[in-house]
């Protein structure tokens, strides 16, 4: 799915939210599109979390009940988490040139 599909597809399933879950969801929204996850790295987790919640919420629960009652701390976590698996490419992808693998034919651009 495109990014624009997946902005478009989250707003159209916000509005299936009761009042509360929404208010809770939104906030968890700005913490991770105000993050310094990448635009399509923070929406493919946030429309994961929106289908989960709109799931928990046709079971009669609610989002405190599925993400708990700190949402900023979740996004924190969730933040924390994308950055150090972002850390982890780009080690990998700068020790490329450092172990000769430039010019080996694996996909790695030199400086």
């Amino acid at each position: 799915m495109k990014l624009k599909e997946m902005i478009h597809e989250n707003n159209r399933l916000r509005e299936e939210l009761s009042a509360e879950n929404r208010e809770y969801y939104e906030e968890m929204l700005v913490y991770i599109r105000s993050s310094d996850i990448h635009q399509r790295k923070a929406e493919e987790p946030l429309l994961e979390m929106l289908q989960h919640l709109l799931e928990a919420q046709r079971e009669g629960r609610s989002a405190v009940h599925v993400f708990g009652d700190q949402p900023a701390r979740y996004c924190q976590e969730l933040a924390a988490a994308a950055a150090e698996a972002g850390m982890v490419r780009t080690v990998a992808y700068a020790s490329c040139g450092c172990m000769g693998f430039r010019d080996s034919g694996v996909f790695c651009p030199g400086p």
